[in-house]
């Protein structure tokens, strides 16, 4: 049985809520010019942007009181199948001069897939995960160990569409910190980036529910990745665990049948669990239900209807931070585009390959912006610009050079408000309007030397401190 975590509710001026964020509503009006104005301009100098406009059918459809998780996503799908959904940083395998291994190197351009050839991919994995000896059924958990891609989202997509529960681990976690929600959950899939295979290995290892190894992320010319793969295969297979690549999964279910997507028992059945990272104790977690998660994907906290939405996501996707962006694209035809790098050291550059339309921030995010401009600044001054000249020159270079000119809003997700010079250059820099997102992180109330892991039902609006229980297949 799991154990109860209680959490904080939430605030904020959206019909559509969902737990641990409320928010404020932040705007400015740069050179005169009125976010309208910004959109009509956008869409006349922008192809591309035109093409990107979103849809109100397709949103009000998705929003029809009480569907389905799986219907839901499908209408996104549909509704936008020839636009693109996700975007990749194109990569080369080359081969070192020193050690002559081959490696993977990052070059200037994003991949992209339609939200057409997501959605196949998604069926085609459901097709193959209910077609063979270890099918999985509804209410199996699945336990996700990555960052954040496009491949990982497609196994976070199969999850809601056949009715299981998606369970994303920390990437950068430890096995001891992982075992006790491998206890709690007994997971009979395990989704793992093979960045992370080692991690992978010796969790489902320890964890005799795991019968299935899905690797995604995975290039089998980089040599380290194909090692990686082939010891994981030596080790799980004695164990009768099937371990295969998205990409053999996929091949494999496009000759299968595609079932149904879930729409059986109620909307209130576990769909998710989001844990902590346990750096503090043992993990704790929130659950959502179908119809959180179906209020997740049609907020309207961070999107404007009106406008399309091009981003750059750079949160893991076991933090809601990582999921909130997603919701915002998806919800509009617009392109989600991830960064390579989990320490954000791409992140730049990313920027101005995308040039995204919506930024999303932290405060990690907001003191890299604020040092860039402050240095900037301090070197105006030094060539004899004046103080608002140098700060004029400093945020027109943020908000064109660096973040592509094209950005109409965003959010800033904080556990405390932002001091007052961080916050005025974060609405200058995304120009007309931003939500400050206050992500709560609360400890558990209850009682004191609990050990076991923590887990309660995330509430959709207000504070829900009913038990929910949770059925597992033996």
């Amino acid at each position: 049985m799991l154990g109860r975590l209680s959490i904080d509710s939430i605030s904020s001026p959206s019909d559509h809520l969902f737990p641990t964020t409320k928010g404020t509503h932040m705007t400015a009006e740069i050179r005169g010019y009125t976010r309208s104005d910004r959109i009509a301009g956008l869409y006349a100098s922008d192809p591309r942007l035109q093409a990107a406009r979103p849809s109100q059918a397709v949103v009000e459809a998705a929003r029809r009181p009480g569907i389905r998780l799986a219907e839901l996503l499908r209408t996104f799908m549909e509704g936008y199948a020839d636009r693109p959904a996700l975007g990749t940083r194109a990569s080369s395998v080359v081969r070192d001069p020193v050690t002559g291994r081959s490696e993977q190197r990052l070059l200037p351009a994003f991949d992209t897939i339609t939200y057409g050839e997501l959605w196949s991919n998604v069926t085609a994995m459901a097709a193959a995960w209910t077609g063979d000896d270890q099918t999985v059924h509804p209410g199996d958990f699945v336990a996700t160990i990555g960052f954040a891609s496009a491949e990982y989202l497609t196994v976070d997509l199969v999850c809601n569409y056949l009715g299981l529960v998606s369970v994303p681990l920390q990437h950068n976690s430890t096995v001891s910190r992982l075992a006790p929600i491998f206890a709690e959950t007994a997971p009979r899939v395990l989704a793992v980036s093979a960045a992370y295979l080692d991690l992978a290995v010796e969790s489902a290892l320890g964890s005799p529910s795991v019968r299935r190894v899905t690797v995604f992320d995975y290039d089998p010319d980089v040599d380290a990745q194909r090692e990686a793969l082939e010891q994981a295969r030596i080790r799980l297979t004695p164990r009768s665990v099937t371990v295969e690549t998205l990409p053999e999964v996929i091949a494999r279910g496009r000759t299968l049948p595609v079932p149904p997507g879930f729409d059986g028992a109620d909307d209130q059945r576990l769909a998710m669990i989001l844990y902590t990272s346990g750096s503090t104790g043992l993990p704790k977690g929130a659950m959502w239900t179908e119809r959180m998660l179906c209020a997740l994907w049609t907020s309207d906290i961070v999107t404007e209807s009106d406008a399309p939405v091009v981003n750059v996501n750079f949160m893991p996707l076991n933090h809601l931070g990582g999921r909130m962006p997603l919701a915002s694209s998806f919800q509009t035809g617009g392109t989600g585009y991830f960064v390579p790098e989990s320490d954000l050291s791409t992140l730049f550059e990313d920027w101005r390959l995308v040039r995204p339309t919506q930024l999303a921030e932290v405060p990690r995010v907001v003191d890299m912006l604020f040092q860039r401009y402050q240095t900037r600044v301090d070197r105006l001054r030094d060539e004899g610009e004046g103080p608002e000249e140098a700060d004029a020159i400093a945020k027109d270079e943020l908000r064109d050079d660096v973040l592509g000119g094209r950005v109409l809003g965003g959010f800033v997700g904080i556990a405390m408000p932002l001091d007052p010079p961080r916050l005025g250059l974060t609405v200058a820099f995304v120009a007309l309007a931003a939500w400050a997102a206050y992500v709560l992180s609360t400890a558990p109330r209850g009682r004191r030397g609990r050990r076991r892991p923590s887990v309660t039902r995330a509430a959709h609006a207000g504070i829900d401190t009913e038990p929910m229980s949770v059925q597992r297949r033996n």
